[in-house]
């Protein structure tokens, strides 16, 4: 859960709720719009603000804690719940490319711009956000920097043939704008409220519209026992970084938390803080991605290449399974291969408190997985033991040392992971011919504070660098290999990917698997975008129409009216679903409190019929055991008669008296005092109490109870020289007797009295 609200150092009443926490949804779309009347677009978006219809942090927060679902990489999370029981929920976020924030940007701007420009030509403008691959958009950035292939990609994330040679506003011109998220409980409310967004920008009047929507994706989470999980049948969005000052710390041995500024400009941890536009505070850059998985290929793969990696790690009946899980990382029920090396174990499913240790060893989690490529955890921690060590020491808790723990912050590349499944569920059409027909994938997004420092690291640096981790000597010549998911080898003039791992056998060096080039993902391209602050959106991009009210005057029909209608009629839906939700928790209460009634009536049997019976351990030399075997008669009588012997004892008695009234006890209640040769009654032999106090075999109750009867008779027996000493053996044994018999007797069958 989230730190308190009056605590945070993020405004959630600022933030869009696609950033954090997220948007609650089992259907989602994506509506990739071009502006087409830049000033019309800022007063439709002052509408659209002024009805509340940008849905921020705090409205997601809500809606998630209202039904459970908060945290996100949980089984209840990820439970399937019929359309019938979803709470309903709908949000729209807004999120601009470089030219979109120039067509919407204040008017001032410019203005501004010109006239630093006339003082100092070279100067930068300092109202506009300045992030070089935010600029130039996915295509221009992973193509000619990265390694996406033109023809590979979908038509709308491709540049026309012959634009490399356009400069300028020019180069940019075939990009769009913007993208509206729109998010829902049911497909008919997704429809529905892009309805409404498309009525509020007057979408299909030629007149008065001020943007079209170019193109749309649209994606749905998959269904039932699958939700939560891409086509592959891996997990997904697990392990989220936590962010400080927003979310509660992470447990002890997860990742540590981040700076705000990884995820949101202008707050700590952004390396732009100080150079930014003070208005993109509490914004953050979004990236879209879109992934077409080939399922029944990878399948294929797994099966056919298990039993050809050398050695036996592969070969067993799971050997396909748990090489899939070793591609990954992860087990598809979550659980992560550092921690279940050879078999899945669903009890660790969503587990995050691992650091991949010892960083060298190649037995458990390769270090190309795609979970290790992506966070890797110790093997970017400075201090976090050696190369070769274990993971059995748990890490230092972070304030023991400052060194330290400057070599423990969470490296800039951490970014927040949203997007959603989209395409039907595997065909047997499709096993049968393994082969891919229907089109279907994932629409990654993600979040962060420099596009640079984040998604364009982890692609580039880390998923496609076969190199990296560093420094696995085992793994040299190949090197640890790449991604085998998300690495960006994907022309022919490129070498082929490939993974190392561990064959079962020799744990200095690992084997070669060779990849392919990406065969069971297709990287179709997208777009980068910032997704402004409510703020920024109100002040910065969005103005006042002048002619709201002329306008209301002189519709037949107020669109005001019939959105806040469609609200209500929303609202009124809300408040059925939970009126039945309600219902069905006060069946649940009576059923639960006539459990607990029945519960109650048990557990006083169970109490009734325990206190008739106890094992109660030793009084003295006396096992108390026969006390079990007594009636209640002579139960009542015995402790009367203790009563009575303390009453005797109180007083300073002959030990011929005291010795007379052990002995009536002992002929009466079968104590089985044995007569020793001190002339006492003594109980086990003293030989016995010695091999007692010195057997392994025996508690620590009893052999402490033996040493303290052996101390006694050593004291009773007729050898001792000391003057007194036999005498005070004697009493120090039966003194304690009684007194121990009697405060036994005092909670034993308090029934009884």
């Amino acid at each position: 859960m989230p730190i308190p609200k009056q605590n945070r150092t993020v405004d959630t009443d600022n933030i869009q709720g696609s950033v954090w926490p997220r948007l609650p949804k089992f259907y989602e779309s994506y509506l990739f719009f071009k502006i087409t009347k830049k000033e019309r677009f800022r007063e439709h978006l002052r509408t659209v603000l002024d009805q509340g219809l940008i849905t921020t942090g705090t409205e997601c927060e809500d809606h998630l804690k209202a039904v459970g679902e908060f945290e996100e990489a949980c089984a209840h999370s990820r439970r399937a719940v019929p359309e019938s029981d979803r709470v309903p929920f709908t949000a729209i976020n807004i999120a601009f490319t470089h030219v979109g924030l120039l067509k919407v940007e204040h008017p001032d701007v410019e203005v501004n711009f010109a006239m630093a420009q006339e003082d100092d030509p070279d100067e930068y403008c300092r109202d506009r956000i300045n992030e070089g691959l935010f600029e130039k958009g996915m295509f221009d950035d992973l193509v000619y920097e990265g390694a996406d292939s033109p023809p590979a990609l979908d038509p709308d994330f491709r540049a026309p043939v012959g634009n490399e040679t356009k400069t300028g506003a020019e180069r940019w011109a075939w990009r769009v704008d913007g993208v509206f998220i729109v998010a829902a409980h049911s497909a008919k409310a997704l429809r529905d409220k892009i309805g409404v967004l498309e009525d509020a920008f007057k979408t299909g009047d030629a007149d008065e519209s001020s943007m079209r929507v170019a193109f749309r994706r649209d994606g749905r989470v998959r269904p039932n026992e699958n939700r939560g999980k891409e086509h592959f049948g891996y997990e997904d969005h697990i392990s989220q970084p936590k962010i400080e000052g927003l979310d509660d710390p992470p447990a002890r041995g997860e990742p540590q938390a981040c700076p705000p500024g990884y995820i949101f400009l202008g707050h700590e941890g952004d390396p732009d803080r100080r150079r930014g536009p003070k208005w993109a505070k509490e914004g953050s850059f979004l990236v879209f991605r879109q992934l077409d998985q080939k399922v029944p290929e990878f399948e294929d793969f797994l099966a056919r290449k298990a039993s050809e990696v050398p050695g036996t790690n592969y070969s067993g009946p799971n050997g396909a399974e748990k090489l899939g899980a070793h591609l990954m990382g992860r087990w598809k029920s979550g659980a992560p291969v550092a921690k279940a090396i050879d078999e899945d174990n669903p009890d660790l499913a969503f587990d995050n408190k691992f650091d991949f240790r010892p960083k060298k060893s190649i037995k458990s989690c390769p270090f190309a997985a795609h979970i290790r490529k992506m966070r890797p955890r110790a093997d970017k921690k400075r201090d976090v033991g050696e190369e070769e060590d274990d993971d059995c020491e748990p890490l230092r808790e972070l304030g023991e040392d400052e060194a330290y723990d400057e070599g423990q912050k969470e490296d800039a590349s951490v970014i927040l992971r949203r997007g959603i499944t989209f395409g039907p569920e595997l065909t047997d059409e499709e096993k049968r011919q393994k082969k891919t027909i229907e089109h279907r994938g994932m629409y990654f997004t993600c979040y962060q504070s420099l596009i640079r420092d984040g998604f364009n690291f982890l692609m580039t640096r880390w998923a496609s660098n076969s190199s990296f981790p560093e420094y696995k000597t085992k793994t040299f010549p190949d090197g640890p290999g790449m991604d085998p998911f998300v690495n960006q080898r994907l022309r022919t003039d490129h070498p082929e990917g490939h993974i190392s791992l561990y064959d079962g056998i020799n744990a200095n060096r690992t084997v070669k698997l060779d990849l392919g080039i990406s065969p069971w993902v297709d990287q179709k391209g997208g777009e980068y975008f910032f997704t402004p602050s409510i703020r920024a959106l109100r002040e910065q991009f969005s103005t006042e129409n002048p002619n709201a009210q002329t306008e209301c005057e002189v519709l037949p029909e107020d669109p005001a009216m019939a959105r806040l209608q469609a609200k209500i009629d929303e609202l009124e839906q809300a408040n059925k679903a939970l009126e039945q939700i309600t219902q069905e928790r006060v069946k649940d209460i009576t059923t639960l409190q006539a459990q607990l009634k029945e519960s109650e009536e048990s557990h006083r049997k169970y109490v009734e019929e325990t206190s008739k019976g106890t094992v109660l351990g030793y009084a003295g030399l006396i096992h108390l055991d026969f006390l079990n075997t007594l009636s209640d008669v002579d139960l009542r009588q015995l402790k009367q008669q203790v009563k009575d012997a303390l009453a005797h004892l109180a007083g300073d008695v002959d030990w011929r008296h005291w010795q007379s009234i052990i002995r009536e006890l002992n002929s009466k209640y079968g104590f089985q005092l044995l007569y020793g040769s001190g002339g006492h009654y003594e109980g086990r032999h003293w030989k016995e109490w010695k091999e007692i106090q010195y057997s392994a075999n025996n508690s620590d109750y009893d052999r402490t109870v033996a040493f303290r009867n052996r101390i006694g008779q050593w004291c009773n027996n007729s050898k001792w020289n000391a003057e007194g000493g036999d005498a005070a053996g004697s009493a120090l044994m039966w003194l304690t007797f009684i007194i121990q018999l009697h405060d036994v007797l005092q909670v034993y069958r308090p029934d009884v009295c």
